[in-house]
């Protein structure tokens, strides 16, 4: 899927347009994910949305439990914001949509209240395994300005908690950071931005105006428009030290879906945080193809702060408000996945904030289970303890963390095993875990010699099954490196299903 230079300038400031022309990243265009836009709605049978479409809930009229709906006939938008944004993650153009062939949930919270809001990130908490929900975009916020989020009170705490829940299991939050900042002057930003994952503004995708009209009303500051200018209305964060700190994308002019079929350009901060919700799946589809896992929300923000393009508030923005004088970083999503594919190559500096010489080692980057675990026969899985991928050295506090879904209620088999092929037995530990990474059993030695083995009743779900060494028993799965040291080795890893019900199962069915 190649572009043109110039087809969308938003795409070849940010890097996409590069991306899509590399043969190293063909394919990479958020694939197997999805991407959850909290906002007006959706109108799911725009041509350019309806490839992407999974569902829409309604939590303004529903409120807390809306129905689910997936007919697409049945989904509307009551404003045009929430399709424009969905438009900018993932339509189906590939000079529109940031990733085109991600899926895309519409959750209506707006016009709502901050409860409204809140219901809405809690279903997404609550179903992010079942739609591989990989991030949530809130294009959206009040009128206050906040420094970090010691500052918000309210439904806005119990929206921060629900979000930090959220980056545990492996989300990421990215919100708008504000279009105030021409008219107040404010540094600051918005709730929920100030206790999301990352707050996002906007610079200028080239030198088309605004016209007349600025976001966030009122006839404030104008400036003459160039690429990667901050723009006038956008919210910033002024300390460069500070984790909640600003990252930039195109947020002027953004063309994109509007209902019934229709595109429009529009300015805001509203317009650039979806290019960041929309490169959160392509990291992910780059970091799965690359490494066998995905990334933590936490190695999200590092990897797109460290590799963004510096910009500096005050050099060329030829405008008439104060400017903070301070260096911020813009999304260069090209930089972003070549340090992905770069780091899966090779162990990540302790300084790099990225999950040290252990890829797997946690929930968040757990490897998945091909297979569903439903009664027919399933891969073989052959590893080693010690090392990742065959050759990045983790050492004697590996751990070896897998995702598995049970399809039918059953008795699950997991069975440590010999390496067939390059025999290097070790005394072996295996745990379960469900979602959250609550323990469910362990085991040392019940499989053949020093191997593990757990047989445990399970109904339909998500679980995880941790691999170390027989002396590593208490490691935090959400923690990377939480362990102590224990026994290497190789091992195979063999997982099976039996039920009481003869013919319920594919492999034994009638």
């Amino acid at each position: 899927m190649s572009t043109s230079v110039g087809a969308n300038p938003a795409f070849d400031l940010i890097g996409l347009t590069q991306l899509r022309n590399d043969p190293k990243f063909a394919g990479i265009d958020g694939s197997g994910f999805t991407v959850a836009v909290l906002d007006t709605g959706l109108d799911g049978l725009h041509p350019q949305i309806s490839p992407n479409f999974k569902l829409f809930a309604d939590f303004v009229n529903g409120r807390k439990n809306p129905p689910i709906i997936t007919n697409i006939n049945n989904s509307y938008d009551s404003g045009s914001h929430g399709t424009h944004v969905a438009g900018t993650v993932g339509a189906r153009d590939p000079n529109i949509g940031v990733a085109p062939d991600v899926g895309l949930i519409g959750l209506r919270v707006l016009p709502g209240y901050d409860t409204d809001i809140n219901n809405a990130l809690q279903w997404v908490l609550d179903n992010h395994e079942k739609y591989n929900i990989v991030a949530v975009n809130m294009s959206l916020g009040n009128e206050e300005f906040y420094k970090d989020d010691s500052q918000i009170a309210g439904d806005d705490i119990q929206g921060r908690d629900i979000v930090k829940k959220l980056e545990q299991a492996g989300v990421t939050v990215v919100s708008a950071a504000g279009n105030d900042y021409a008219v107040k002057q404010i540094p600051g930003v918005i709730s929920p931005a100030i206790y999301s994952t990352i707050n996002v503004g906007a610079v200028w995708q080239d030198n088309q105006s605004l016209g007349a009209y600025l976001p966030g009303g009122g006839s404030g500051p104008q400036q003459t428009p160039g690429s990667d200018r901050i723009t006038v209305f956008s919210q910033r964060l002024d300390d460069p030290n500070d984790t909640y700190d600003t990252l930039f994308a195109p947020g002027a002019m953004i063309k994109s879906a509007v209902p019934k079929g229709g595109f429009e350009q529009w300015p805001g901060t509203s317009m650039a945080s979806p290019h960041v919700a929309g490169a959160v799946a392509l990291m992910q589809e780059a970091a799965r193809q690359f490494s066998g896992r995905l990334l933590s929300p936490a190695e999200i923000v590092e990897i797109m702060r460290s590799t963004g393009d510096v910009i500096f508030d005050g050099d060329d923005e030829n405008d008439n408000v104060t400017n903070t004088n301070t260096s911020y970083r813009r999304l260069n999503i090209y930089k972003a996945i070549t340090e992905i594919q770069q780091r899966s190559q090779q162990i990540a500096p302790a300084s790099a904030g990225f999950t040290v010489g252990d890829a797997n080692g946690t929930i968040a980057g757990a490897y998945l289970v091909q297979n569903t675990i439903d009664g027919s026969p399933v891969d073989v899985i052959l590893e080693s303890m010690g090392t990742d991928g065959g050759t990045t050295q983790v050492g004697n506090k590996d751990v070896d963390i897998f995702k598995f879904e049970v399809a039918v209620a059953g008795t699950v088999n997991i069975e440590v095993g010999s390496h067939p092929n390059n025999v290097n037995d070790f005394d072996t530990l295996l745990r379960l875990f469900n979602s959250s990474g609550t323990e469910l059993a362990f085991d040392d030695n019940g499989g053949i010699g020093d191997f593990s083995r757990l047989q445990v009743s399970l109904n339909p779900g998500i679980y995880y099954a941790g691999v170390s060494g027989n002396n590593n028993r208490n490691y935090d799965p959400n923690v990377a490196s939480s362990g102590v040291t224990a026994a290497t080795g190789n091992y195979s890893l063999q997982f099976g299903l039996t039920n009481t019900d003869l013919n319920g199962l594919l492999a034994n069915a009638v």
